[in-house]
């Protein structure tokens, strides 16, 4: 699929749980990203930011999904999926993650 039809994107705003490590957050999301897409069809492509506001900044991270697919569908798979866990390393209590989705103009 090229960069031309695509539907949409779906961004991710997630925040490290206090105490876990640049490179332990990381290490797990690039194991997360890798589960996603194998077992959700319709994510044709994923970028990853960090924000260099500092430390104490929420949301410190945002994933960009360039989606085929309704962001809906997309939702339900992700949550039916048999994904590692992320309780050790988000900040679900004080930032959890935030999901916007944005349909293309067309």
């Amino acid at each position: 699929m090229d960069s031309t039809t695509f539907s949409g994107v779906m961004l991710v705003a997630t925040t490290p749980k206090p105490g876990v490590g640049e490179a332990e957050f990381n290490a797990w999301y690039d194991i997360h990203v890798a589960e996603i897409r194998e077992q959700v069809p319709g994510i044709e492509g994923v970028e990853r930011f960090r924000t260099d506001a500092g430390e104490g900044q929420a949301p410190r991270y945002l994933t960009v999904y360039r989606i085929s697919r309704p962001a809906p569908a997309i939702l339900a798979d992700i949550r039916g999926a048999d994904l590692t866990d992320s309780s050790p390393v988000l900040d679900m209590g004080g930032n959890p993650p935030v999901i916007t989705s944005y349909e293309a103009l067309r």
